[in-house]
C-alpha cells in the first residue's frame, strides 16, 4: 500500500502519461501480490509463480521506460510530478527485485530446492498432456480430412460419370437434330415440288375451263345466229313446161 499507487494518475493531465501510469501500478500491484501471498500463505517459491512475478516486474519496467519518454515531453506541471513519480517506481521496482530474490534465496535455504525441479516435472507433464492432447486432436482432424477427403473423390467419380452420361446424351441430341434437319431440308423439298406440281394443277385446271367455255360459248353462238342451209346445186337443167304437160296428157 503505498502513497504514490493511490490514484497518481489522477493528478496528471496527459492522456497517455495517466494510461502508462497505471499500467505501471497495475504490474507494481501484481508482483507485490504475488511476493506477499508466498510470505503469508507460506507457499513454496517455485518457478510458475517465480515467472509471473518476473514478468509483471519487467512489464513494469518497459511501461516505466516510455513514461520516462513521453514525461519529457510534457508540460511543466506533469514533467514536475513525473519526476517524483518516476522516483517514487524506481524505488518501488528495486523494492520488490530484492524481495524476489530474497525469497527466492529463502526457499533454497530451507530445503526446498527441489521444487523447482518439481515445478518444471509438473510444467513437463502438463506440456505432454497438451502434447498429446493436440496430437489427438491433429490426428482426428486429419481423418475428418481423409473422410473428406474420400467424400469428395467419391463425389468427383459421380460427377464425372455424370458428365459422361450427360456428353453421350449431347451426342444423341446433336444426332437427332442433324437428322431432323435433313428431314426438313427433305420436306421442304418436296413441300416445293408439291407447291410446282399443284400450281401446274392448278393452271391445266384453268386452261380446261377456259377451253370448255370456249367450246360451250361457240356452240351457243352457232345456235343462235345459225343461216339457212342454201339449197342444194342439181346441174341439169329443168324441162320446158309445154313438153312437160304434154308429157303428162300421153296416154
Amino acid at each position: 500500500n503505498e502513497p504514490f499507487l493511490l490514484n497518481s494518475s489522477s493528478r496528471l493531465r496527459g492522456e497517455n502519461l495517466r494510461v502508462l501510469v497505471d499500467d505501471i501500478e497495475c504490474h507494481i500491484s501484481a508482483a507485490s501480490s504475488g511476493i506477499s501471498k508466498s510470505k503469508v500463505d507460506q507457499i513454496l517459491y517455485d518457478a510458475v509463480l517465480n515467472d509471473k512475478v518476473q514478468n509483471s516486474l519487467n512489464l513494469a519496467r518497459c511501461a516505466l521506460g516510455e513514461f520516462r519518454m513521453q514525461a519529457s515531453q510534457a508540460v511543466r506541471a506533469d514533467r514536475v510530478l513525473s519526476q517524483t513519480l518516476l522516483s517514487e517506481y524506481e524505488k518501488a521496482l528495486d523494492r520488490l527485485e530484492l524481495e524476489q530474490r530474497n525469497a527466492e534465496e529463502h526457499s533454497r535455504q530451507s530445503g526446498v530446492i527441489g521444487c523447482d525441479e518439481l515445478a518444471r516435472k509438473k510444467a513437463s507433464v502438463a506440456a505432454m498432456k497438451k502434447a498429446k492432447q493436440i496430437q489427438a486432436e491433429s490426428e482426428e482432424s486429419l481423418r475428418n480430412s481423409l473422410k473428406i477427403l474420400e467424400q469428395t473423390q467419391q463425389t468427383s467419380v459421380e460427377t464425372a460419370s455424370l458428365l459422361k452420361g450427360q456428353t453421350e446424351q449431347l451426342k444423341d441430341i446433336y444426332a437427332g437434330v442433324a437428322g431432323l434437319d435433313d428431314g426438313l431440308r427433305t420436306s421442304n423439298r418436296l413441300l416445293a415440288q408439291i407447291a410446282r406440281r399443284a400450281c401446274q394443277d392448278r393452271l391445266t385446271a384453268c386452261l380446261f375451263v377456259i377451253l370448255v367455255i370456249c367450246i360451250v360459248g361457240a356452240v351457243i353462238v352457232r345456235m343462235l345466229f345459225h343461216a339457212p342451209a342454201p339449197e342444194p346445186w342439181n346441174p341439169v337443167p329443168p324441162a320446158p313446161a309445154s313438153a312437160g304437160r304434154a308429157m303428162r296428157g300421153a296416154p
